[in-house]
């Protein structure tokens, strides 16, 4: 399943990164993003490592799925994509 769907989905993730960078709890040394996956090679000065992606990639995927008119993983229905 695909990541992205276009260049505005890639900009949201490129944010959520961004907001953890600005707040000093990510240091970005590398960042690749691929249709279904990213390669990004970071520190985290302060730790929290798995917190911090579970902040990043929670925050993308729900506004993903609002953009996108999905439903959430629990079960519900998921809609056709419009686009």
């Amino acid at each position: 399943m695909a990541l992205f769907l276009n260049d505005f989905d890639r900009r949201a993730l490129l944010r959520e990164i961004e907001t953890h960078v600005r707040k000093g709890t990510l240091t970005v040394h590398a960042l690749c993003l691929m249709i279904n996956h990213v390669h990004l090679l970071c520190e985290t000065p302060l730790g929290g490592l798995s917190r911090i992606m579970h902040d990043i990639l929670g925050n993308y995927v729900s506004a993903f799925n609002r953009r996108h008119i999905r439903s959430d993983p629990s079960g519900g229905r998921e809609s056709p994509d419009p686009h």
